[in-house]
């Protein structure tokens, strides 16, 4: 009886002391367990930029094969929102760069946090996506206008925006005109195309007899047609159309296919005459041939 009342008494007091020792501990961390919370949050980082060949990445090389070279946007909002609605705010630098600190006053509970971006410059859209908008990516990637982070450090919470006019493809194939001298009654090409990679390997699009000499060019992608417009030089001689002349050249098939398309002196606008008609005299039929061509003056 005795020995099992002492055994009894032992046990209480371990007991007692184990609930004292608990008590304690806990009292010790508690302080630690709110750092501990406050902290778990972290800096959410990323950036804005223009992306101008629409491939969602943010290209810097200026490559030949990937020539683009994309800018950072100032001044887009980005803020990040807590699950309990409350939220932290800033704006893009100059970089597009830009950063919140979910653990600074005022503190953010912790996440998951949903980030948005707002305020886009006037005429810019989101460009293509190349990441999934969870938890950032890579420093070339991009995700939606609506991404999402866990509750700890995040970078590369990347947006990528364009504008429609100022997309180009990776290799543009440029167009440019040839101002030839003469009567413009030779073959040379007048118009020609050029990737934008290879400015050597030219393909010629019309010549002097087709177009004469044109300046103003224009092109229609609903149609992938080229619009050019005659053009008055001292030496260089006008097409068919004379001085209204605008032609056409339509690259829909992969094939230049000319035409003329408008004098716009039979539709009202003058343009004026060809001052070499009214002095009386005309180019000759080569370049090479000295010539004086005093009406282009008046």
């Amino acid at each position: 009886m005795k020995k099992n009342l002492l055994r009894q008494r032992g046990k209480t007091r371990k007991a007692t002391m184990l609930f004292v020792m608990a008590t304690g501990l806990s009292f010790f961390l508690l302080p630690f367990a709110a750092y501990w919370s406050q902290q778990a949050a972290g800096i959410i980082s990323g950036q804005v930029f223009q992306d101008y060949n629409g491939n969602g990445t943010f290209d810097t090389a200026g490559s030949a094969a990937l020539p683009a070279i994309d800018a950072g946007i100032q001044g887009v909002t980005v803020t990040v929102y807590a699950s309990n609605g409350t939220s932290k705010s800033t704006t893009t630098l100059a970089s597009g760069a830009w950063s919140i600190d979910t653990s600074s006053a005022p503190v953010l509970p912790a996440g998951p946090y949903r980030v948005e971006f707002t305020n886009l410059p006037a005429n810019y859209q989101p460009s293509a996506r190349s990441a999934d908008s969870v938890v950032g990516g890579t420093a070339t990637d991009s995700g939606s206008t609506v991404q999402f982070v866990n509750n700890v450090t995040t970078s590369n919470i990347n947006l990528a925006i364009n504008v429609a006019e100022d997309y180009c493809q990776n290799n543009p194939t440029l167009c440019t005109s040839i101002l030839r001298p003469g009567n413009q009654s030779q073959t040379r090409a007048t118009t020609i195309s050029v990737p934008y990679t290879a400015p050597s390997a030219n393909t010629n699009l019309a010549n002097e007899s087709q177009t004469g000499t044109v300046y103003g060019t224009a092109y229609q992608g609903s149609t992938k047609t080229i619009f050019q417009a005659a053009y008055m030089k001292r030496h260089a001689g006008f097409g068919s159309l004379g001085t209204g002349g605008v032609y056409k050249i339509n690259m829909s098939s992969g094939s230049p296919v000319f035409s003329n398309y408008v004098d716009l002196q039979t539709i009202g606008l003058n343009t004026g005459t060809d001052p070499r008609v009214t002095a009386g005299y005309a180019l000759p039929n080569s370049g090479s041939t000295p010539n004086w061509d005093y009406a282009a003056y008046t």
